[in-house]
């Protein structure tokens, strides 16, 4: 631990750009719970009212990421958080239907606060980067 906490402390771009891929990897992981939780609560009630077996069950992990207007599955270079949207222009591949926007800005705002956090947890716990090492002041909380 102490060789990760020295790299981090002569390194501090690293610890950000590690807390970034993580943030934009979380927000990826919150645009599915947004998207699929309330259709997974619908899903079920129905099913309480009225079971069938018919429809395939929704949940987090299956179906496979896919175009919500085509419904083409996503392939590994489609699902890279808000790069893959950069790269495609905001619109699918297949069918050239618009990606919603709420999609990266929720990967960015999830990148950006965890970008923020990191630091200043390592800091606080004394185990890497402080805000110092960024050149971040902070008001003085006490």
């Amino acid at each position: 631990m102490d060789e990760l906490s020295t790299t981090l402390n002569l390194h501090p771009s690293l610890l950000l750009g590690t807390a970034a891929v993580l943030g934009l990897i979380i927000g990826s992981f919150l645009n599915v719970v947004i998207y699929r939780l309330p259709l997974m609560l619908i899903q079920a009630q129905d099913d309480a009212v009225s079971p069938t077996s018919e429809t395939a069950q929704l949940s987090l992990a299956l179906p496979a990421s896919h175009c919500p207007a085509c419904k083409h599955p996503l392939g590994i270079t489609e699902n890279i958080p808000l790069l893959s949207f950069l790269l495609q222009r905001g619109k699918c591949r297949h069918c050239a239907h618009s990606i919603p926007a709420r999609y990266p800005l929720i990967e960015l705002l999830s990148a950006s606060l965890t970008t923020l956090v990191i630091p200043l947890w390592t800091e606080r716990s004394g185990t890497g980067c402080t805000v110092a090492h960024l050149g971040i002041d902070l008001p003085d909380l006490h």
